[in-house]
């Protein structure tokens, strides 16, 4: 039997044909934009990423540069010290250095000009003075000469026929010197552009020269002078001038403050004490005072005193004269050593080494007469008596220690 159907009205058929799709079209449209968006942040933050990225420098890769080529290690020049010069044959000056071996040709005077070469000094470690005076004349000059800088400087200009010695103070402002001129040996002072005798004596000329010497204290307070003087000896029907050694010492203010006859080859102990030879005997005083110290006995010529001022250097004869010595005397030790024959005229050039002139065939005195001679320049090892030659010539004088190094 058939169940009958529902009674359905028209109006619930037509509502029901009416109803809406499970998804509306406006779903879709919202789909599709938030596609779009989000979309549209990606593309946004790639590009955004690319160009930041193509912003950034990129590492540089740098072509390696070739290897420079090794420096050599630079090459250090030791520098030259010059330890003494000397006059050779009058017409040229050289000077020595610390190695025994290279010599400096200082001043030349030319074959075809006139002129001599008398006396030396150094003013600074490269720097050496000297005085040049006409042979025949009366007109002397004073120059110093810079090594380094190879220029030449006028110090002074005298007419003098002779400038027998000078020295250079201590700060190097003033030039004491002993001159011949008019017939008189002058001592002289020299300050700025003034330039004052300080005394006068006849003229005794220093044939040898080797009684003209002229030295400072350290401190530069007071000069001394040692040069030649006259004097008459022998009753009314002989009388006769002879020459005698003299030390004068001043004040660089120009006040004489000491006068000793009869001595020679002076040095300064300290600032208030000068030291020279006179009857035989090394002596030393207190500068103004009269009273006299020795020092010890002393036969001998030139005495020189070493750098340490305990020893002396000095040439004797022995032999009854036929043959010269070198000495030394120990005033510490109260010692007289001989050390080698045939060298005169020492100089020290440092405490164990001496320049001197090895002149052959010459008797006391006379040897100082060396420029008729050949003479040899050495230097003696005062220790072991070794010599090492240095030069040799006619004539070698004024060996002169650079004591400005």
């Amino acid at each position: 039997m058939e169940t009958p159907a529902p009674n359905v009205t028209k109006e619930e058929v037509s509502e029901f044909a009416q109803k809406l799709p499970l998804i509306e079209k406006s779903f879709y449209k919202k789909l599709f934009r938030g596609l779009f968006l989000f979309v549209g942040i990606i593309v946004i933050v790639i590009g955004i990423a690319v160009f930041v990225a193509t912003q950034m420098k990129k590492p540089v890769t740098e072509t390696p540069k070739p290897p420079e080529p090794e420096t050599p290690p630079e090459v250090v020049v030791p520098e030259i010290k010059y330890l003494f010069a000397y006059i050779k044959n009058g017409d040229s000056i050289f000077a020595l250095a610390d190695d025994f071996k290279e010599k400096l040709l200082i001043a030349e005077v030319p074959v075809s000009a006139d002129g001599i070469y008398t006396a030396i000094s150094w003013k600074e470690p490269k720097v050496i003075t000297y005085s040049k005076c006409l042979s025949v004349g009366a007109a002397c000059e004073i120059f110093s000469y810079d090594i380094i800088n190879n220029s030449l400087k006028p110090e002074l200009v005298s007419a003098a026929s002779r400038i027998n010695s000078f020295e250079w103070s201590p700060d190097r402002k003033y030039i004491a010197y002993i001159s011949e001129e008019g017939g008189q040996t002058n001592l002289r002072f020299k300050s700025g552009t003034i330039d004052t005798i300080l005394k006068g004596n006849p003229l005794s000329k220093d044939t040898t020269n080797t009684y003209s010497k002229v030295m400072f204290t350290d401190d530069g307070q007071f000069i001394a002078f040692s040069s030649l003087a006259q004097k008459v000896v022998g009753g009314k029907d002989n009388e006769q001038i002879i020459s005698f050694p003299v030390l004068y010492v001043f004040r660089i203010n120009g006040i004489q403050i000491d006068f000793v006859a009869d001595a020679s080859d002076p040095f300064f102990i300290d600032n208030k004490t000068v030291g020279y030879k006179k009857d035989g005997k090394l002596i030393y005083k207190t500068i103004g005072d009269t009273g006299e110290s020795e020092i010890a006995s002393f036969i001998g010529y030139n005495p020189q005193v070493s750098p340490s001022g305990e020893s002396f250097a000095y040439w004797s004869n022995e032999d009854n004269g036929l043959n010269v010595v070198l000495g030394v005397y120990d005033s510490k030790l109260n010692i007289h050593r001989n050390i080698l024959r045939g060298i005169i005229l020492p100089t020290w050039i440092s405490q164990d080494k001496i320049a001197g002139i090895k002149a052959d065939s010459c008797l006391g005195e006379n040897c100082l007469l060396y420029q008729f001679q050949t003479a040899s320049l050495s230097i003696v090892d005062i220790s072991n008596g070794e010599v090492t030659p240095v030069d040799q010539a006619k004539s070698i004088s004024n060996i002169t220690f650079n004591r400005a190094n």
